[in-house]
């Protein structure tokens, strides 16, 4: 019975971290480049362009962070780059779980690559899952009270904000963003 009862907990949890991770679809580069656009423009497309960009302007804003920049604050009491990221990951988590899929609330990341990792793993969901989101369904799309509208106001536009303080904050660490970013093509030269 007790052999029974922890195979069965160790299947699960085997299932769990699969789904929960989605990491066989996790493309490290997926927001390197987003210079390809739809061929329509509609709520379903328009919100998964603001994903697409926050994905990106996130990817350039975290690489190449050292371990000097994630301590980085530049007043006490402030947050530092790691704990600004962390809070980027919250958004994202709220976000994942908004759209109907499983966030993972890991929040211990003392390491830049997994916290990158499973950040640009969560804008890879939400924007394959917003794409799938029929047009007409997502203008009227609700969890409990909160709307679409209410996620763009909240959690999309509060990451974006939080993203450029990362911006901000390695450049008064001395490591500027990677030069060639171009944030209206949404290239890197």
């Amino acid at each position: 019975m007790i052999r029974q009862t922890l195979l069965s907990l160790v299947i699960l949890c085997v299932c769990y971290f699969s789904y929960a991770q989605d990491s066989s679809t996790f493309d490290a580069n997926r927001f390197a480049d987003i210079s390809e656009t739809e061929s329509t423009l509609d709520a379903s497309t328009i919100t998964s362009r603001m994903i697409e960009g926050l994905g990106f302007r996130y990817y350039w804003a975290t690489e190449g962070l050292t371990p000097d920049d994630l301590k980085f604050k530049p007043v006490e009491g402030g947050r530092s780059n790691l704990e600004t990221l962390k809070h980027i990951y919250g958004l994202t988590n709220y976000l994942v779980g908004f759209f109907g899929m499983t966030p993972s609330w890991e929040n211990d990341f003392d390491e830049l690559k997994p916290l990158r990792e499973a950040t640009l793993l969560n804008f890879q969901k939400l924007e394959k899952q917003v794409k799938s989101i029929p047009q007409n369904e997502l203008m009227s799309y609700r969890k409990d009270d909160i709307t679409i509208w209410q996620m763009i106001n909240g959690p999309i536009a509060d990451a974006i904000y939080h993203t450029g303080q990362i911006v901000l904050l390695r450049r008064m660490s001395g490591n500027p963003l990677p030069k060639g970013v171009n944030l209206m093509m949404g290239t890197k030269n």
